[in-house]
C-alpha cells in the first residue's frame, strides 16, 4: 500500500498537465497543472509518488487506496522514524561516553527506545522493522566525509595553490575546527571558479583586501554622515578585479582601498538614493564618485555594495561642472 502524506491525497490518481518538466499549458486539456499540485505539497521531500505519461484511452489509472487508512499509516511510520532517530542518538551517546554514569544513562535510554519501538510496531502491524535504521554511526565527521573531503581538497588545492592547506589532515582540521577560516577560503574558491576575480589574485591578496576593509574602511563616516558597517563579498571581488567578467566576458579592472576611502571621504559627486538589484536581491543604493573609485553603499544599513574604477571622462566633466577643473 502506498503511504500518503496529507498534502498528497488530493492529487493521487489524477491526470495533470506537466508544465514543470515539459512545456504543458492549460490549453492542453481540462486538467490541473502539475505546478499547482507541487505548490500545495505533491512531490514533497521523501514523497513516494511518481509521475508517468498518460495516454487517453490507453493508460489505465490505478485504483486509489483508502485515503484515511493511508494517512494513518503514514503518520505511524513517521513516529517510527522519530523513535529510530532517538535510538541512534542514544547509541552514539553510549558509544562515546567516557564517564560510567553517562554511559549507563545512555544504555537505559537505548533500552527504553527499543521497548517503545517494539510496542509501536506491535500496535501497527503494517509497518516493517529495518534494523539498519537503528544502527548508530559512531565514526567521526572526518571519517564519514573522508572520500568527499579528498576530492574537495584536490579541487581547492588546484585553484588556491600554495596558499591552500598542505595536507588533507590540515584541510580537515580547518574545515571542521575553524569554520570562519574555512568559509573565507571557500569564498575565495567560489569567486575564482565563477570568474568573479582574476586568477592573478591569490588567496593572500583576497585576505589582504578583507583585512584592509576591516581595519581601514569599516567604521568610518562618509562625507554625508553615513557610518560604514560592513561590506558584501561582491565588494571584495570588485576591488580585486577580473580578467574575464562572467557577465560581460570582458576584463574588469579592480580598484584600491585608498581609492575607496577617497571616494567616501572626498566624493566629487554623491548620487541620489535609488533602488537597485544585485544578484536578484533588491536594496537601496547611493553612489560616491571619487577621483579614482566609484563606490556604492546601502544608506540604510551602511553596507558597502560594490565599487569600480571611476570613469576618467566622467570625473573630468563633474569637476568642470563643479568648478574644480584645472
Amino acid at each position: 500500500m502506498l503511504i500518503l502524506a496529507k498534502h498528497c491525497v488530493p492529487w493521487q490518481g489524477k491526470v495533470l498537465i506537466d508544465d514543470v518538466f515539459s512545456h504543458g499549458t492549460k490549453e492542453d486539456g481540462p486538467y490541473p497543472l502539475l505546478s499547482e499540485a507541487i505548490r500545495t505539497g505533491l512531490l514533497h521531500p521523501n514523497c513516494r509518488h511518481t509521475l508517468t505519461t498518460y495516454f487517453p484511452g490507453i493508460t489505465k489509472i490505478p485504483t486509489v487506496p483508502d485515503n484515511k487508512e493511508s494517512i494513518e499509516t503514514y503518520e505511524a511510520e513517521q513516529h517510527q522514524r522519530y523513535i529510530e532517530r532517538q535510538l541512534r542518538k542514544w547509541k552514539r551517546f553510549e558509544a562515546g561516553s567516557v564517564d560510567a554514569e553517562n554511559a549507563n544513562k545512555a544504555s537505559d535510554k537505548v533500552k527504553e527506545c527499543e521497548d517503545r519501538l517494539k510496542q509501536h510496531l506491535d500496535k501497527n502491524r503494517q509497518l516493517r522493522r529495518d534494523y539498519n535504521r537503528e544502527k548508530a554511526d559512531v565514526r567521526s565527521i572526518k571519517e564519514i566525509n573522508y572520500s568527499k573531503d579528498v576530492k574537495q581538497f584536490e579541487r581547492y588545492k588546484e585553484i588556491i595553490g600554495d596558499d591552500s592547506p598542505k595536507t588533507l589532515e590540515d584541510f580537515q582540521k580547518l574545515k571542521y575546527n575553524n569554520t570562519k577560516g574555512f568559509n573565507l577560503m571557500d569564498d575565495y574558491y567560489k569567486s575564482r571558479t565563477k570568474g568573479n576575480i582574476s586568477a592573478f589574485s591569490t588567496f593572500s591578496d583576497y585576505k589582504k583586501v578583507i583585512y584592509e576593509l576591516n581595519s581601514k574602511v569599516v567604521g568610518i563616516i562618509t562625507k554625508d554622515g553615513i557610518k560604514v558597517s560592513g561590506y558584501s563579498k561582491h565588494m571584495i571581488d570588485r576591488i580585486l578585479g577580473a580578467s574575464n567578467d562572467p557577465k560581460t566576458g570582458l576584463p574588469r579592472s579592480g580598484t584600491s582601498i585608498n581609492g575607496v576611502l577617497d571616494a567616501l571621504y572626498n566624493p566629487i559627486e554623491i548620487s541620489e538614493i535609488r533602488a537597485r538589484k544585485l544578484d536578484g536581491v533588491a536594496e537601496m543604493s547611493k553612489k560616491y564618485i571619487g577621483e579614482l573609485s566609484t563606490v556604492s553603499i546601502n544608506p540604510v544599513t551602511g553596507n558597502l555594495i560594490q565599487c569600480n574604477p571611476s570613469d576618467s571622462d566622467k570625473v573630468r566633466r563633474l569637476k568642470e561642472k563643479n568648478g574644480k577643473g584645472n
